[in-house]
């Protein structure tokens, strides 16, 4: 019995057929194809994350700044709460009072409301003896005054008072991050 002889060729195997199937390999210009394709899908991917993450950041920074005013007005109307509003002075850049104390034996103090200019515009400070804290970084602050006019007893606004006014207004332009995002809030605090 003879063995079988295998038949050497010269075909490349890209040409060999298999069960009525040709064997191909990729080509130079699919892979390139493919690659393009791959490279496409990283960059938009990449830039999609980035996009989020500015997104992100821009979200915190806004929150953290409505936490800062948020917590000024609060701290700001529990003070006018406890004042002793015949020792107030007000000015268009803020106002000081008498604080009083929040037991027989604590002693009163003095607080002051200011806004201080800082390079960026204006720091809001609260500044009493037991220290100061600086609230929100803002564009402008302006604290207007309201009373009643001795005269006629009708509201009047004022920038200066000499007496304690009926009510407290303070307009804030807060910074933003180009001309159209900045905002001004004005808040209302009614006197005793």
């Amino acid at each position: 019995m003879k063995s079988p002889r295998l038949k050497s060729t010269s075909r490349a195997p890209s040409q060999l057929k298999r069960e009525g199937k040709q064997y191909r390999g990729m080509t130079l210009v699919e892979l390139i194809v493919g690659l393009a394709i791959t490279t496409l899908m990283t960059i938009a991917g990449w830039r999609a994350i980035e996009t989020l993450q500015t997104a992100r950041d821009v979200t915190q920074r806004d929150v953290a700044g409505w936490q800062a005013l948020d917590t000024l007005f609060e701290t700001m109307e529990a003070d006018l709460r406890r004042a002793d509003l015949r020792q107030f002075r007000g000015s268009a850049s803020g106002f000081d009072f008498r604080l009083n104390a929040l037991a027989d034996t604590a002693p009163a103090h003095n607080a002051r409301y200011r806004s201080t200019p800082i390079e960026s515009g204006f720091r809001i400070v609260r500044e009493t003896s037991d220290g100061s804290v600086a609230f929100i970084d803002v564009a402008s602050a302006r604290f207007t005054y309201y009373g009643r006019d001795p005269q006629t007893n009708l509201p009047m606004q004022t920038d200066n008072t000499a007496s304690y006014p009926r009510a407290v207004e303070l307009t804030l332009s807060l910074i933003g991050n180009d001309s159209t995002s900045a905002r001004d809030i004005r808040r209302v605090m009614a006197l005793q």
